[in-house]
């Protein structure tokens, strides 16, 4: 299954509840097989990829 997330913020750069919330569940879908994508705005200054 593939899933994408679409928000204007992405934890770690912005913490707030919905950030963390949205990054533990992606994280646990991932660890049981999902392909998981998060997309949203540009809030860092260096490397453009996350991982």
């Amino acid at each position: 299954m593939k899933l994408a997330y679409v928000y204007d913020a992405i934890y770690p750069w912005m913490k707030g509840g919905a950030e963390k919330r949205i990054y533990e569940i992606s994280k646990r879908l991932a660890e049981r097989g999902r392909e998981v994508h998060w997309y949203g705005l540009k809030w860092w200054r260096n490397n453009t990829e996350m991982w």
